[in-house]
């Protein structure tokens, strides 16, 4: 005869440490699902430096509890393919430069 051992299952904790007050019905739930807010991110993510800096600012607000870390993740997985689109096309265009710079120099 076997018998199979029973184990207890363990209530998930929640990933973030700190405690969440309750929305007042007026104010949305802090951090769950709304991204920070617009006017902290204005500037159009245009050169690496433009991504580097928002990034900087997210994993500040992620880490103060201002954005929800499940939506820094989805969002900072964008913001990598991202600046592999920037970087690729700020190399293609380097390269479309010294292709011209080359025919100047060879029809001289």
């Amino acid at each position: 005869m076997t018998t199979t051992k029973k184990t207890q299952s363990r209530p998930n904790k929640p990933r973030n440490l700190r405690t969440q007050t309750p929305a007042k019905a007026d104010e949305p739930e802090k951090g769950a699902t709304t991204p920070p807010p617009r006017s902290r991110y204005k500037k159009r993510l245009r050169t690496l430096p433009d991504v580097r800096v928002y990034l900087a600012d997210l994993i500040h607000a992620t880490r103060d509890g201002e954005v929800d870390s499940n939506l820094a993740g989805k969002i900072a997985f964008m913001i990598n393919i991202l600046r592999a689109v920037i970087a690729d096309s700020e190399l293609a265009q380097r390269i479309e430069k010294l292709e011209k710079e080359m025919e100047k120099r060879e029809s001289a």
